[in-house]
């Protein structure tokens, strides 16, 4: 009777391993895709509005069999004519499952006047 109660305690610790193994990757992922977002909308913050509107697509960035998807947009903001709403989006899939797809956004407000 022992060894089956000692048996059954052990299958349920190695499943809760493994749901704590996964998400830990899944952190991971999401803090990965942060730093992503981070570094791009710093890289950014020296650039005019004007010249962040003309930006190529960015490239995608492979980390750990996963593949970022950085993409910036520049949006106006509704009734304030000289500011603009610059957001950098990072998507990436689960181990490639495009059905599960993960996004993280960072948003700013700038002003469309030259920078000083």
């Amino acid at each position: 009777i022992a060894f089956i109660v000692m048996t059954i305690g052990l299958a349920a610790i190695l499943g809760l391993y493994g749901s704590v193994a996964k998400a830990n990757v899944g952190s991971e992922r999401l803090n990965r895709g942060k730093a992503i977002a981070e570094q791009l909308m710093e890289q950014l913050s020296t650039l005019e509005v004007s010249a962040i509107e003309t930006l190529p697509t960015q490239p995608p960035v492979a980390y750990k069999n996963t593949i970022y998807r950085p993409a910036v947009t520049v949006e106006a903001v509704v009734g304030f004519v000289n500011l603009a709403r610059v957001t950098v989006a990072v998507t990436y899939a689960d181990d490639g499952d495009a059905n599960n797809v993960h996004k993280v956004n960072l948003q700013t407000v700038r002003s469309r006047l030259p920078i000083l």
